[in-house]
């Protein structure tokens, strides 16, 4: 019963829950966001589309690159880590990799089926599929997360979410960044929903457009 709580059931919001809007280039050959003969929106399509595009691949190295940077790399406190969601494990090798070219002297890795659990303690920055690290793991001293996910369920949305743990630090909040571009319809609806299932549950909540294109 709620008056036999110490907290009185309050929830604690503690995470800064921020959309990142970014613009889809019009491209000789367009994106794909559907399975062939399905009508719903497919993340796995989405990002096998890309990445059979070099030039929007390309696109899309620098656009998580710079946010690396700016997000995580000029804020990291000591020991902290960094979460990236891709759906996809070519997607999440990939970022990986290029990752690892761009900061030797951390410890990057993709997390997937494969991979030992134990990348998730050691590394400093860790590119996973939801189904992998979206669920039932606990990632010590992670400070942010890129999704480049978009989901419409509230429960695999709510777990992703909950990899961030309160931090022991005030210096900063634990942030979760969610990247989607308006060109697509369905990204607009799950970010809506996004802000309907954290009402209540996020510090805060905002929407901030980027200048990067894929």
């Amino acid at each position: 019963p709620l008056q036999l709580r110490m907290n009185t059931g309050a929830y604690v919001r503690y995470i800064d829950l921020v959309g990142l809007t970014y613009g889809l280039r019009d491209d000789p050959k367009p994106v794909s966001t559907r399975r062939r003969g399905k009508q719903y929106y497919s993340q796995a399509a989405y990002e096998e589309s890309i990445y059979k595009q070099p030039v929007r691949m390309k696109r899309l190295h620098t656009m998580i690159a710079e946010l690396v940077e700016e997000l995580f790399i000029v804020k990291r406190l000591p020991e902290h880590k960094l979460l990236i969601f891709f759906e996809t494990v070519n997607m999440c090798t990939a970022i990986a990799d290029n990752l690892q070219k761009l900061y030797p002297e951390l410890k990057v890795s993709r997390y997937t089926q494969e991979e030992d659990s134990e990348v998730l303690q050691t590394h400093d920055i860790i590119v996973a599929t939801p189904a992998s690290a979206g669920t039932a793991v606990d990632i010590a001293k992670l400070q942010q997360v890129i999704s480049f996910v978009m989901r419409g369920s509230t429960q695999s949305v709510i777990q992703m979410v909950g990899r961030l743990r309160q931090l022991k630090t005030d210096e900063l909040k634990p942030t979760y960044n969610y990247l989607f571009t308006r060109e697509i319809s369905t990204h607009n609806a799950y970010s809506k929903k996004m802000e309907e299932i954290f009402k209540y549950k996020a510090l805060t909540h905002s929407i901030q457009r980027i200048n990067y294109e894929l």
